[in-house]
């Protein structure tokens, strides 16, 4: 049944989501970059929603390793299970980060009108040095829309390899450090960018 006051066209919508991160399976990189710019968003006290997804798998938690090294510094994943990507949900998105280039191009695939707002993390930060932070009065999707113009879609397979977010599935618990201390540092720019003081 339909809750009071909600036209029928919006009654199944799916909610808006500001920020998606994404990696392969949704268990490591993607939630944990999630995690971290919520904790630096709600610093700053943005109400903007920030969630993970990805190719693989539904329902699994990450892995111990982790969990603990996000323990390490004050966030609690034991409660995430990994979603899977879909279409609908990548068109519910304002801005979609992907930990890899790969990830952005099978993106492009699975909804190809999507693909505008879709970025690898490095580009992403590097676009938005150029464009500049999000204005107090722009919404998060006019901002990726001036991060996007002058992209082609040919332009993605000229980003650097290098630029991608190593995964530490089945690595040691120092893989996981390593990854997690990238992200922070990745995360806090793009606070500072989605949400200037």
């Amino acid at each position: 049944m339909r809750p009071p006051g909600i036209p029928p066209s919006s009654a199944n919508a799916t909610p808006r989501i500001g920020v998606l991160f994404v990696c392969t399976g949704n268990q490591c990189r993607s939630p944990i970059a999630a995690a971290l710019l919520r904790a630096r968003l709600d610093e700053r006290g943005s109400p903007l929603t920030v969630e993970s997804a990805g190719f693989l798998s539904e329902g699994v938690s990450p892995p111990r390793e982790a969990l603990e090294t996000m323990w390490a510094v004050g966030i609690d994943l034991s409660g995430h299970r990994s979603q899977p990507l879909s279409p609908t949900t990548i068109g519910a998105t304002d801005l979609i980060v992907a930990m890899t280039r790969q990830h952005v191009v099978d993106l492009t695939v699975m909804a190809p009108p999507e693909w505008e707002h879709a970025f690898t993390f490095a580009d992403l930060l590097r676009r938005a040095e150029t464009v500049g932070p999000r204005l107090p009065t722009e919404a998060v999707g006019e901002w990726v829309r001036r991060l996007h113009a002058g992209r082609i879609r040919s332009s993605l397979t000229g980003l650097p390899l290098s630029e991608d977010v190593s995964d530490p599935m089945g690595g040691r618990p120092r893989d996981y450090q390593r990854t997690r201390d990238e992200l922070v540092g990745m995360t806090t720019r793009l606070a500072e960018l989605l949400s200037p003081a």
